[in-house]
């Protein structure tokens, strides 16, 4: 599993801790987030959770992208999107 996202990585690590299911995140900011940093050598597929306010860039670094769920979230300010996408081939990350 990948997510862009402290909070629902620390969520998924949480949850999922007595798996052998590996939780990843793609864009480390801390210590925390750099013990669960995605690499090339991840496992594939690759299900891809993010939450956000905004699009995501993260699926265009990978060969195929499949859109296979979303939810919204009504907020006081723009609303909360859950997607999730199923994802291979992982190109790098150079834009």
């Amino acid at each position: 599993m990948l997510t862009d996202n402290r909070e629902v990585t620390g969520e998924l690590v949480y949850y999922l801790r007595d798996t052998s299911l590996p939780v990843l995140i793609w864009f480390p900011r801390n210590q925390f987030e750099m013990k669960y940093l995605f690499t090339a050598s991840a496992p594939e597929p690759v299900l891809y959770v993010t939450v956000n306010r905004s699009s995501t860039s993260v699926p265009k670094h990978f060969g195929t992208s499949k859109l296979i769920g979303k939810q919204s979230f009504p907020t006081k300010g723009a609303p909360l999107r859950q997607e999730r996408y199923l994802l291979r081939g992982y190109e790098g990350d150079d834009d």
